[in-house]
């Protein structure tokens, strides 16, 4: 068995970690993004005196609706795992020597970051797809209020 101190490449894989989770903190930021343009749209068509057909009111709003709540999954929390260990429910770190320690907290480390980044992947995929879909549904919109139908 190595004894080689492997420490210093546990410290850059926690900094991975922390790096997922920022990553995961801008997918917030985007959703919330989307989610304030959507709920903006919403009520401008609410409020607006355009001579639209129902029909076309009904698809604005519900195309702009499910734009949001792709947006709103998006931001739904989420629990993320960590890289830190629970001495209540694993006494056994108390024991470990150094270098098993450290080498089973890398392994616990590498599980984190990749739990984190298939939650962050599924995120993305929300946030993406509302931003199309409010995309989709803001030309329409666009055009109806350019060529006032």
């Amino acid at each position: 068995m190595s004894s080689r101190d492997h420490t210093s490449f546990l410290d850059a894989r926690q900094n991975q970690l922390q790096l997922e989770l920022a990553a995961g903190d801008g997918i917030d930021a985007k959703a919330l993004g989307l989610l304030a343009s959507n709920l903006a749209v919403l009520i401008f068509i609410g409020q607006s005196t355009l001579s639209l057909h129902s029909w076309q009111v009904i698809g604005l709003v519900v195309t702009f609706f499910v734009s949001l709540s792709f947006a709103v999954l998006a931001i739904w929390p989420r629990h993320y795992p960590g890289a830190s260990v629970s001495l209540y429910d694993h006494p056994e770190y108390l024991q470990l020597t150094t270098v098993r320690l450290v080498n089973q907290l890398i392994a616990d480390t590498e599980v984190a970051i990749l739990q984190i980044k298939q939650i962050n992947k599924v995120r993305w995929y929300l946030c993406a797809t509302s931003l199309i879909i409010m995309v989709g549904a803001s030309l329409p919109l666009f055009g109806l209020l350019y060529f006032k139908v």
